[in-house]
């Protein structure tokens, strides 16, 4: 099967496939067990995604229950010291791995291992060779779940207002990174989970993955901005679905909807996001930063927003070294031949 969204020589024709219908996940009594996860190693650390269930709109899904031995467990160092999400760095490539499976539950560790991943990537931006492009990954079966709905319990209204105020951060100052990011999706990409995606500027879908803002399950909404960030995608009437719903939709109807820039079978998914992510990263980084900008202008204050600040943007572009060194060679050698040192 050929992936969708792919246009270049590679894959050939763009290919679009329509999904039967949205799905939910099963009826609590139907969720499929969590294995458990055995310290120190992954092995039966896999969740079935089974989401066959019902397809009836008016159904209850059911949020994935997060196990002790696996939220408390894990890969952990000799020191017994276990790093949830890890930022890493090869060249102008930079990765934000999370890496607590099988779920990648968004727990308090979670989400501060994730902050300083963030921190790293900001501070790679400007290294002596600085990240150019970002990758955001998860290493095993599934993206992310969402949180671990135990934070929740036993919250009073500022003390859930003082979480969120702490928590969010992590995620718009992904949003806000100067270099283009990608998030790849594989299995379950839920809530939270969901929301991280949605802080990059695209995202890259396995087959077989599956997202939802399930929120409205458990009687809550988007905390991390989801609502708002995917109307910004697909438009109001579908965000509204999806949030009020708390549906879980296939790769393929994220794709159709804008959600998702590519669908890609699982095998290929990592090789190629790589693949494009340099490509991306050896381009005018200046320029993209400055893009940027400009789309999110546009979809934060409308394209008058956007137009107000492009004058200015435009003159530092014009004066960059990549772009004067970009119509140097277009002058001299035609298309296609110059190289940039995003400066």
């Amino acid at each position: 099967m050929r992936e969708q969204g792919a246009t270049d020589a590679e894959t050939g024709p763009e290919v679009l496939e329509t999904a039967d219908s949205e799905k939910r996940l099963p009826q609590h009594d139907q969720c499929p067990p969590v294995p458990e996860q055995r310290h120190g190693t992954r092995d039966g650390a896999r969740l079935r995604a089974d989401v066959s269930g019902s397809h009836d709109l008016d159904a209850t899904p059911c949020v994935p229950k997060p196990d002790p031995a696996i939220t408390e467990s894990g890969f952990r160092t000799q020191n017994g010291d276990h790093v949830k999400v890890h930022f890493e760095q090869s060249g102008d490539i930079g990765r934000i791995v999370l890496d607590d499976g099988p779920l990648n539950l968004l727990g308090p560790e979670l989400v501060a291992d994730l902050t300083k991943a963030v921190a790293a990537a900001e501070k790679a931006v400007s290294a002596n060779t600085p990240m150019r492009a970002l990758l955001v990954s998860s290493d095993g079966e599934h993206f992310s779940a969402g949180a671990d709905v135990r934070v929740f319990q036993g919250l009073s209204a500022e003390q859930a207002q003082a979480a969120i105020l702490e928590n969010l951060p992590a995620f718009t100052r992904l949003e806000r990174l100067p270099v283009p990011t990608l998030a790849t999706v594989n299995g379950l990409c839920l809530a939270g989970g969901m929301e991280l995606a949605l802080s990059c500027d695209m995202i890259w879908a396995a087959e077989a993955a599956q997202f939802g803002l399930i929120e409205a399950t458990i009687g809550g909404f988007p905390f991390a901005g989801g609502a708002q960030r995917l109307a910004a995608r697909v438009g109001v009437a579908r965000a509204r679905e999806a949030v009020y719903g708390g549906t879980v939709y296939p790769a393929s109807r994220m794709y159709e909807w804008g959600v998702v820039n590519r669908v890609l079978p699982q095998e290929d998914l990592q090789e190629k996001a790589l693949r494009y992510v340099h490509r991306i990263a050896a381009g005018p980084t200046r320029a993209l930063a400055a893009a940027k900008q400009l789309i999110s202008l546009t979809t934060d204050g409308g394209v008058g927003a956007a137009d107000t600040a492009m004058p200015a943007l435009a003159g530092e572009i014009v004066a960059s070294q990549d772009l004067q060194e970009g119509a140097a060679s277009l002058l001299a050698h035609g298309p296609g031949h110059a190289t940039f040192a995003g400066r």
